[in-house]
């Protein structure tokens, strides 16, 4: 995880991106033989089911509203 301050991203899909790979960068890979992301199941990656990618995609934006609150 990084040690940036939540507020030190930018509010731009850019600083959306930083924040999910920041937070699951070691569990994500995307795979252009594939044109999809892989996540890391804890023994093998799997790129075959990307709704625990979209997953990990909203879980960050509920942080930064989360964040937003705390601000």
């Amino acid at each position: 995880m990084s040690s940036r301050k939540p507020d030190q991203y930018p509010l731009t899909e850019t600083g959306n991106a930083e924040r999910l790979i920041s937070t699951y960068g070691k569990d994500l890979r995307f795979v252009p033989e594939h044109g999809t992301w892989a996540q890391w199941s804890g023994s093998r990656w799997n790129y075959r089911q990307n709704h625990g990618v979209f997953a990990l995609t909203k879980d960050v934006a509920r942080r930064i509203r989360s964040d937003a609150k705390k601000a």
